[in-house]
């Protein structure tokens, strides 16, 4: 089961990698334009092989990684200025990866005898969010972290559909929403407050490309010409789903849900129920937060999301039987 779920995302993937290099072809996009739609996919099977390889070493191993890793992104931010704190250069960013490695230090600490350096790694995680000061990612990593903790104390049992159906209705849930205010001039002080006038603009551009060009869009790279703002802080639609609205159509948007509904697959197929409710909740944070943000451009993010990914398809459990699903 997970052999095929893991097929099935590689095969979407591929999908992705094909339609974006034809789309650049056909629209004759820049090479930068192109280049996020084809690294930040094949990023995530380079993390997940990544996973699976350090879910084969021993506990201490990879308690060890994770605290290198959770440490190596607190000293990042303490030890630069805003707003390009390190060590990717966006905040946002480098809270979205330390997120990914809160759920990495879950699925350690489910192995006992990688406790003593999971926990850690997940307190420096979660002081990596913080420091970063990214509403959003403070917003998904929460859950996350709740999930971890009755991950640890209470088993789910052999259920791992109900992880699958919340996740799949928070993100319905915040496509509406995503969809309401792009569509909106003006909108109401509660949105205002949560995100700025900035993402107002770039989200009513980016609906109005989408509606000339539903289909196919408009080309890798089409948003940043189109922008307003000249800004390059914002030359993206700070939102994954409108940025492929605008330039890869309703094409690539069904390309995008596969995508996530794929990787949702893996992530729900992981070593054990326990596992799974954790790399569903990390699968899924990732996605809420790229809805408000453009993230997947930063190499890391994809990467660590990969990891998690194949890191909880093969961790062996110390304390926790493995089930199948149902």
């Amino acid at each position: 089961m997970t052999t095929k779920g893991a097929a099935a995302l590689a095969a979407v993937i591929a999908t992705w990698v094909v339609y974006a290099l034809l789309s650049g072809w056909w629209f004759d996009s820049s090479l930068r334009g192109v280049a996020p739609y084809v690294y930040a996919p094949v990023l995530i099977v380079v993390g997940g092989v990544g996973g699976w390889g350090l879910g084969r070493a021993s506990p201490r191993v990879a308690g060890v990684v994770t605290v290198a890793l959770a440490t190596l992104f607190l000293v990042g931010v303490l030890s630069s200025g805003a707003p390009a704190k390190g060590p990717i250069g966006y905040a946002n960013a480098n809270a979205a990866v330390a997120v990914q490695l809160i759920a990495l230090s879950g699925l350690v600490a489910m192995r006992s005898r990688a406790g003593r350096w999971a926990w850690p790694a997940l307190a420096i995680s979660v002081l990596t969010v913080v420091a970063n000061r990214s509403a959003a990612a403070m917003a998904v990593a929460a859950p996350l972290v709740a999930t971890v903790a009755l991950a640890a104390r209470f088993s789910p049992g052999r259920r791992r559909w109900p992880a699958a159906g919340l996740a799949v209705a928070t993100l319905a849930a915040t496509a509406v929403g995503l969809v309401a205010l792009a569509r909106r001039v003006v909108w109401p002080t509660i949105a205002l407050e949560a995100f700025d006038e900035v993402r107002q603009l770039l989200w009513l551009q980016a609906w109005g490309a989408f509606r000339d060009a539903e289909v196919a869009g408009r080309g890798p790279g089409f948003f940043e010409a189109l922008n307003l703002l000249k800004d390059p802080d914002q030359s993206s639609a700070h939102s994954l789903p409108l940025q492929v609205a605008v330039e890869l159509g309703g094409i690539g948007l069904a390309l995008l849900i596969l995508l996530y509904l794929a990787g949702l697959g893996v992530a729900v197929n992981a070593a054990t129920p326990a596992r799974s409710w954790i790399a569903v909740a990390a699968w899924t944070a990732l996605a809420v937060h790229s809805f408000v943000d453009h993230l997947l451009e930063y190499w890391p993010i994809p990467l660590a999301a990969g990891l998690v990914l194949g890191y909880g398809l093969v961790a062996q459990p110390d304390a926790e039987p493995q089930d199948e699903v149902i």
